[in-house]
């Protein structure tokens, strides 16, 4: 067949050509390709994957699962163990109360309640009540009550039951002075029965003290000029039924205050005094001595403390006391006149007539009053001075109690006169030209 014929009929899509029968061959495309495959697929080559688990897989899911499902029974269970342990205490639901009155007088007998609840479920063990106060409060007839130190005592409870509400008392007395405050603590300390862990609760209760045990006055002036001298008297007494052992007086002074004495004399420095043992109804009294200075209308206040010291080396105070001195211009006033005048012209030989007018014109009595007038001129005769006391090394005349009784306690409103005499020289001495327009000048005071 020509070869354009062969081209046609391979090209021809009707053509037949491919039908035709022919020998098998290992170079025919499509037998080397079944070939081909029906090998790859004898040897495992491209087989598709198998769908779902492996039996290993399977067995490891499931262990998994199972080990979880565990876990989370195992926590659940805790959990509930927790919450029901928690659920049956709570710290709140234990309270501690001191109850009582909170005013009180010194040296009576009085008795507090110290309730304590627990409203858990839960008892408490090994429960203490610890009580904490100061040495003003003595404690008595507690049978229950261990004496810990001084200020200190406790109470053992051992278990308090759950659910429960109880109180224990606790009697003393109170040795303070009039408008102290005393304070009572009570700590309850317990463990609960489902807890190693130790609690502690708090109650506080203040006490007010209406009288004290010792009797304590002052007596000190109202008011003080400046500079003068002036008298503290102070007064104790036991006026409990307590006997009082090693009581000291401690007096603060005010600034301006210049101790001179006490009787008795102090103990300690100038303001402790040792007054040992008190009993029942003893007293005593001390005075003390000094001069006050200060300025116009200024406080001055001493301050009184009576009491022991503890174990501690505290002072423990069983009175106190305070009185105010006001500082003053002097109350006292004194004015004077010559022959009945303030001012006068005088020719030699005359008498002159001084009066000394005096006065308190304050509100207390004034101890010991002292008049001075001095009195300086060339032309006077002093040696001829009449009245009072005269000392010539200074010119002065001065009158005291001893001349004048009145004035050894000048009343509030009180007063009174002194007079003295002295003649004008009878010839004025003339030495230069300056001598003349001569004058007197007499100059009056009065003190306390």
């Amino acid at each position: 067949m020509p070869l354009k014929d062969i081209k046609k009929e391979l090209y021809d899509p009707d053509s037949e050509i491919e039908k035709r029968e022919h020998e098998a061959s290992q170079f025919d495309p499509v037998i080397s390709a079944e070939s081909e495959s029906d090998e790859f697929q004898e040897k495992g080559e491209w087989i598709k994957p198998k769908k779902g688990l492996s039996a290993s897989q399977e067995k490891a899911i499931k262990v998994g699962l199972a080990i979880v499902g565990a876990v989370a029974v195992l926590a659940l269970i805790i959990w509930g163990v927790i919450k029901i342990k928690n659920s049956a205490f709570d710290e709140s639901r234990v309270t501690l109360k001191i109850e009582g009155i909170e005013k009180v007088d010194s040296t009576r007998l009085v008795e507090y309640k110290i309730v304590y609840k627990n409203d858990n479920r839960t008892a408490l063990e090994d429960a203490e009540i610890f009580l904490n106060y100061s040495e003003n409060f003595q404690p008595e007839d507690n049978v229950n009550l261990e004496y810990v130190n001084s200020g200190n005592s406790k109470i053992y409870l051992g278990k308090i039951e759950s659910r429960s509400e109880k109180e224990v008392g606790l009697k003393g007395k109170f040795y303070a002075p009039e408008g102290y405050v005393v304070y009572l603590k009570a700590t309850l300390q317990y463990r609960p029965s489902n807890f190693n862990s130790v609690f502690v609760t708090e109650s506080k209760k203040s006490i007010n003290v209406k009288s004290s045990p010792i009797l304590l006055e002052i007596d000190a002036p109202l008011e003080a000029a400046d500079g003068n001298d002036i008298e503290y008297l102070v007064d104790y007494e036991n006026i409990s039924s307590r006997y009082f052992n090693n009581l000291r007086l401690e007096v603060e002074y005010p600034e301006g205050f210049d101790f001179s004495s006490g009787d008795p004399q102090p103990s300690e420095g100038e303001s402790v005094w040792y007054l040992g043992n008190l009993n029942a109804g003893d007293k005593g009294q001390i005075k003390i001595r000094g001069s006050i200075a200060g300025s116009e209308n200024e406080a001055k206040v001493v301050k009184l403390k009576l009491g022991a010291l503890d174990d501690n080396s505290n002072f423990v105070t069983y009175g106190e006391r305070e009185k105010l001195t006001r500082i003053i211009t002097s109350p006292l006033s004194i004015s004077q006149t010559v022959n009945g005048l303030t001012s006068l012209n005088v020719r030699t030989g005359d008498e002159l007539k001084y009066k000394l007018i005096y006065r308190n014109g304050g509100v207390i009595g004034l101890k010991d009053v002292i008049i001075t007038a001095k009195i300086e001129s060339s032309i006077l005769d002093l040696s001829k001075i009449r009245g009072g006391s005269y000392n010539d090394s200074n010119s002065t005349i001065t009158w005291k109690a001893v001349d004048i009784p009145q004035l050894a306690n000048l009343q509030p409103g009180d007063g009174g006169n002194v007079e003295f005499y002295v003649p004008v020289l009878g010839k004025i001495p003339i030495e230069s030209d300056r001598d003349k327009n001569f004058t007197i000048v007499s100059v009056a005071k009065i003190d306390s």
